[in-house]
């Protein structure tokens, strides 16, 4: 039999989902260690590679972080919608077993080592539980060598990742690692590491130890580094920082290869070190603390929270100041963030500060509680002029340019994160695709590029958009221009991807939806104009029964224009602002509707011809149709998020197909669209496909109060 694993992507456009200087999931290298030799084991990397959902493998498996479970979840329903069991593990399913058991059918909670030969021998014999829990932590000893052959192929910076303690001594409050692994500090034998190290070293000279605290236990690292010495390994790993008082002990790592460390100050409030549950870190000695760890040749990422009661505005500068005085190699900046089974989360809930349980928002890099000590709007900024700064080049110089050998690592690291605040800066895009033009100008005719999509337009539907020639004579001009907003749209976004520009997020209005599904990568091109077309002639039939049309209104308020839709047996189509409506329905009733708008204030109203009442429940007439249609086309994960106008969703490929019958029959929302997107972060809007209009609505949607 054969089982995937799968490490979902992190949302694009955050810190992890960005840096180069990725590592991959030791703990499915773990699974796939316990896993028995009749079952054949591959990874899928959702980061930097198109996940397959059409494998043959008989079981998939997903691990995630907490901002990870949301794409976890739409992998899921994209397996399940194609029969394939899923399970899950990993940190988020573990502290919310029934919020995970809601999309898979099975989850590991807890160290998976131990129950997962159970789970496949379960899933064998077709009596799958839904929770595995371990009796007992694993035995350290028994721990065998991760599988790392499975990253074999994969696009990783190293794939020489090795643990060798699990747990903590300490807990501090806003930490998950205690609540998944325990305080009990357990540790392989040092005789096994050492073997294991052997082995990685034929590979490569560079490893990373991606244990939380690696020097809990002196009389533990210290034959551990004694060990390494003359192995010729380059390494990095995590330590607190009062690994600096032990002198003999921060010279063995240093002497064994040690680079650098990620060390944890978290805060320069001594207040705020006691509430976090930080016992041995002492603010006044960090500056020489600091000093310890370079003189032994090892650099520092060092980590402060931000966000925790004691803070205030004046934080920024103070640490700002501090981290360039002490020469820090690099840093990171988390917000505090709740994460599920921390005891910071307990408090912030009885306290009722929790903000947001938007799972993609805990990332670190957005506010998800109520702060004590300023506004939310003063920690936003605090935060992003604190990375700006610290990542800038004036701040890099001071810190990194010296003789010392962790520059090696730490000079490419601050390049990454200095990337990643660019484009921050740069913020957030969505590209958004208009639905159907209403004439046939504007066209690119003498651009190579758009020929090329003419000429597929031609070849798969018997329309040249260049020419406003057909073949196909039962296209009417509905259909075709349906067919030239599609041709644009396509020929616009290859071109802005020429041009190395790629959204965020992509949304669409109304029959934009067929070419920015291409964008996302869930069809292509010629499938994308096929679709196009056969739902335009299955709408185009409609009207041969009966005279449609849609109906513009401007100025009057979205309760009048309820009103009077009823009044009228008309619908309202496409609430574009809270003063702009389109109105769907027969002609008559539609024109009727228009005359006592205008008779009511409205500042314009104009009717267009229209081969179906569009947006209307009017639309399930042939919606058996419709659903036919689109039956005959796969679709696979979108690769950019695409939200959709009703619900403000992201689409799956299991939800595509139902989307497009269900859209065509209930209204657009583009004003809450937008502002959904607004708050998503997002800050540049680009229209791929013809005229201006969405950008319009969205001006006037910003003006409105």
């Amino acid at each position: 039999m054969k089982v995937l694993l799968i490490s979902p992507g992190w949302p694009k456009g955050r810190l992890w989902g960005e840096l180069a200087f990725r590592f991959p999931s030791l703990s499915l290298a773990a699974i796939a260690a316990v896993t028995p030799p009749e079952w054949e084991v591959s990874l899928c990397d959702d980061h930097t590679e198109r996940i397959d959902f059409d494998t043959d493998a008989d079981l998939v498996a997903l691990t995630a972080m907490t901002p990870q479970a949301p794409r976890a979840y739409e992998i899921a329903a994209g397996f399940k919608s194609r029969g394939k069991t899923v399970v899950m593990g990993g940190f988020h399913a573990s502290n919310l077993p029934d919020e995970a058991l809601t999309h898979v059918a099975a989850v590991v909670q807890g160290e998976g080592e131990v129950v997962w030969p159970q789970l496949l021998a379960d899933f064998s014999l077709g009596r799958l539980q839904r929770l595995y829990k371990p009796d007992a932590m694993i035995d350290m000893a028994h721990i065998p060598v991760a599988r790392r052959e499975i990253f074999k192929g994969k696009r990783y910076l190293l794939t020489n990742t090795i643990q060798t303690t699990r747990g903590c001594p300490f807990d501090c409050e806003f930490c998950s690692v205690t609540a998944f692994y325990g305080r009990n500090y357990r540790k392989r034998p040092v005789e096994q590491v050492l073997s294991e190290l052997q082995e990685l070293r034929k590979i490569n000279s560079f490893i990373f130890f991606v244990d939380d605290n690696l020097v809990a236990d002196r009389n533990y690292a210290l034959p551990l580094f004694q060990g390494m010495k003359g192995m010729g390994f380059k390494w990095l790993s995590h330590a607190p920082i009062d690994f600096a008082s032990d002198r003999e002990l921060q010279r063995a790592a240093g002497e064994s290869g040690c680079l650098g460390m990620f060390v944890g100050f978290e805060s320069l409030n001594q207040e705020s070190l006691s509430a976090m549950g930080k016992v041995t870190n002492r603010a006044r000695t960090f500056m020489a603390d600091a000093r310890a760890f370079r003189d032994n040749g090892i650099g520092i990422l060092g980590s402060f929270v931000l966000g925790y009661d004691g803070d205030t505005p004046d934080i920024f500068p103070k640490l700002l100041r501090f981290c360039e005085d002490a020469r820090l190699e690099a840093a990171i900046f988390p917000l505090l963030t709740p994460y599920p089974g921390t005891a910071v989360r307990r408090r912030l809930e009885a306290e009722g500060r929790i903000l947001s349980s938007n799972w993609r928002d805990y990332d670190m890099e957005h506010i998800n509680f109520q702060p004590k000590g300023m506004t939310l709007q003063q920690l936003q900024e605090g935060y992003d002029w604190l990375n700006r700064s610290f990542y800038s080049f004036a701040s890099m110089y001071r810190r990194i340019f010296k003789r010392h050998r962790s520059v090696q690592v730490f000079g490419p690291m601050n390049l990454g994160f200095r990337g990643h605040q660019a484009q921050e800066e740069r913020g957030m895009i969505c590209w958004m695709f208009p639905g159907q033009p209403i004439s046939f100008a504007d066209l690119p005719a003498n651009d190579m590029a758009f020929r090329k999509v003419a000429l597929h337009c031609l070849n798969t539907t018997g329309f040249n958009p260049l020419d406003n020639g057909l073949a196909a004579s039962e296209l009417n001009e509905s259909v075709r221009l349906q067919l030239l907003g599609a041709c644009v749209s396509l020929y616009r976004f290859n071109q802005l991807t020429e041009q190395g520009i790629v959204p965020d997020l992509i949304t669409e209005h109304s029959m934009g939806i067929y070419p920015a599904l291409a964008a996302a990568g869930s069809i292509d091109s010629v499938s994308t104009l096929a679709l196009t077309c056969r739902i335009g002639v299955s709408m185009a039939n409609m009207g041969l029964q009966r005279e449609y049309a849609l109906g513009c209104v401007i100025g009057l308020t979205c309760q009048s224009m309820a009103a009077m839709a009823t009044n009228n047996g008309v619908y309202i189509a496409n609430h574009n602002t809270s003063r702009h409506f389109l109105l769907s329905g027969e002609r008559v009733r539609v024109e009727a509707a228009l005359a006592e708008a205008q008779a009511g204030g409205a500042y314009s109203v104009s009717v267009f011809p229209c081969d179906a009442p569009l947006h209307t429940p009017l639309m399930e007439e042939i919606a058996g149709d419709l659903q036919r249609i689109v039956a005959d086309y796969s679709f696979q994960e979108p690769r950019i998020p695409i939200i959709e106008h009703m619900g403000q969703t992201s689409l799956t490929a299991a939800a595509i197909p139902a989307f497009l019958v269900d859209e065509l029959c209930r209204p657009v929302h583009w004003d809450t669209t937008y502002r959904a997107l607004r708050s998503r972060g997002v800050t540049h809007f680009q229209v791929v496909g013809v005229g201006s209009t969405l950008s319009k609505f969205n001006r006037w949607i910003d003006s409105e109060p």
